[in-house]
């Protein structure tokens, strides 16, 4: 069953990710618990709403937020092992049924590893990586792709829909973490493919104004990408700073 509305929730990560993910569950109507071993990270997330109440460890938040479910985004497959699979971390100390669910982009053997040892102590756990940025996150858009039991993923959808615009269970165990690492690899293509074109667009001549109508006119255009958008915002910005225009005119 989905965790009511009343119960706290846990949230491990205060980074980027984390921050907008706290806004997001509070503006959501949720008490979030929140936990990150940078104090100062932690101290800048939950003073954004009284709905938001720092924890004083990992077992602090398994142990208090059972009921309402604990969300895990932490940089890196390591940091997610030490909170998941640590001697004081989620899996030791969390009661049994609690939704457990990883934020993280980790590998499929990892996500699966994961949710063989949540099995073992009988905790319901999702492989949930999302997508949109520290933006998606403070504005509760973030795409979440869902590997794990079809129960466990109904159970959760109430709550990731705090944080999410478009939920979506992948398949069984590891397929969100997929789902993931294929989407990384078109954002790094597309990426890569905007540098391209803006290095041609600024090789021509095109000067600040001009790059920001080409932007306008490909946002409509079969050129067009999220990546390219967000590059070329931030080259066009760039354009426009003194120092910046005049490094570029360097041969």
């Amino acid at each position: 069953p989905a965790p009511p509305m009343s119960s706290i929730v846990g949230l491990i990560g205060a980074g980027n990710m984390g921050r907008g993910m706290a806004a997001s569950l509070a503006r959501a109507g949720r008490r979030v618990l929140q936990f990150d071993v940078n104090r100062e990270l932690l101290a800048s997330s939950t003073a954004q709403s009284p709905s938001i109440e720092s924890a004083s460890s990992i077992a602090d938040v398994a142990e208090r937020a059972s009921d309402g479910g604990v969300i895990v985004s932490v940089a890196g497959e390591k940091a997610e092992r030490a909170v998941f699979l640590g001697e004081d971390g989620l899996f030791a100390r969390s009661p049994r049924e609690t939704l457990l669910v990883g934020c993280g982009t980790v590998t499929v053997q990892f996500a699966r590893e994961l949710h063989e040892a949540a099995a073992a102590k009988r905790l319901c756990f999702l492989d949930a990586p999302v997508s949109g940025g520290p933006e998606g996150a403070a504005k509760g858009t973030l795409a979440i792709m869902c590997g794990g039991e079809q129960g466990v993923f109904d159970g959760a959808t109430a709550l990731l829909e705090g944080i999410g615009g478009y939920v979506v269970r992948m398949g069984g165990a590891g397929s969100g973490a997929a789902a993931k690492l294929v989407n990384q690899q078109l954002t790094a293509a597309n990426a890569l493919a905007a540098t391209e074109g803006l290095a041609l667009a600024r090789g021509i001549g095109m000067d600040e104004g001009e790059l920001r109508q080409l932007l306008q006119l490909l946002d409509r255009s079969w050129g067009n990408s999220t990546m390219l958008q967000r590059t070329g915002r931030i080259f066009a910005d760039a354009l426009a700073t003194k120092d910046a225009a005049a490094a570029l005119e360097l041969d």
